[in-house]
């Protein structure tokens, strides 16, 4: 059964997201809605033992790529409608600029993608919590050294930048996850670690204060299940975040070139519109919905 503190929280990383793409103002506090989205991605991961790895691989197929290559599709139609190329070229490399895709925010599918497979593999070698230290681990050295790749990861371009900044976040989830499975000293160093890896990442513009959010935040969700003080049931609404997260761009781009002069006004009538959106193709054609969001 999913937990409703979990499915609000969604809600508002979405939104958060919404916020930062729209670059409404305190848009980095709005960047840590990302860095819940993608440690929740990761966090909610669970290894079926008894499912062979082509499987797996086929079901994470369904689930995230079919859906890319929709939008990819989709985005790709718009670009060559408004007098653009289908395909930006992001970079000097076809296979990039295709992993970013025909709008920049598609990045986050193939990569949560290999991610998610990278698991799956890595759990036929290592127990849970093996893993999950070794997400620890490197999501801390990554965080503490984010002041000597954080300039050349964005120099690189996309989707190489946007990869190499969600790393962190994506593997701090597994470690969240695994959280409880830790004794209470054991707990308190890997925290007390990691509260030391994101203060550092303060010396870095724009990565501190979204890790400090998203981070804190996710600690809440692993060490307590908050569904009984939040009655609101947010089930429904929850069931639209993947989708507002594709379909956001559309309304975020089409208010900025045309709407009011207000990013915060356009970041909240991106996300109603999303919403809406996402809940009328629910209705309408649910089939298609359940496929590509």
């Amino acid at each position: 059964m999913k937990r409703n503190d979990i499915e609000i929280i969604r809600i508002l990383a979405s939104f958060g997201i919404v916020w930062y793409h729209t670059r409404a103002p305190f848009d980095n506090i709005g960047y840590s809605g990302l860095v819940i989205f993608l440690s929740l991605s990761s966090y909610l991961y669970r290894y079926k033992p008894n499912l062979e790895l082509r499987d797996s691989l086929i079901s994470r197929a369904k689930r995230l790529i079919i859906p890319w290559g929709a939008w990819y599709l989709f985005y790709g139609i718009l670009n060559l409608a408004v007098g653009n190329s289908f395909n930006p070229e992001y970079t000097s490399n076809i296979a990039l600029n295709v992993l970013a895709g025909t709008s920049i925010h598609l990045w986050f599918l193939p990569f949560i993608f290999a991610i998610m497979v990278l698991f799956d593999v890595s759990h036929r070698f290592a127990s849970p919590k093996t893993l999950g230290l070794v997400c620890f681990a490197i999501s801390s050295a990554m965080l503490a050294t984010s002041d000597l790749w954080r300039d050349p990861s964005i120099e690189m371009g996309y989707p190489i930048a946007q990869y190499t900044q969600a790393l962190s976040a994506v593997l701090a989830g597994r470690f969240f996850g695994e959280l409880p499975n830790f004794n209470p000293k054991v707990k308190v160093a890997l925290l007390s670690i990691l509260g030391i890896s994101v203060a550092a990442s303060f010396r870095v513009e724009g990565v501190g204060l979204p890790y400090a959010i998203g981070f804190g935040t996710m600690i809440l969700v692993a060490y307590k299940d908050f569904s009984d003080i939040l009655k609101w049931n947010a089930a429904k609404l929850a069931a639209t975040t993947f989708g507002i997260y594709l379909i956001h761009i559309l309304f975020t781009a089409s208010l900025l070139r045309y709407g009011p002069d207000n990013r915060a006004l356009i970041a909240v009538v991106s996300f109603l519109l999303s919403i809406i959106s996402i809940l009328a193709l629910q209705k309408i054609a649910p089939s298609i919905a359940k496929a590509i969001t």
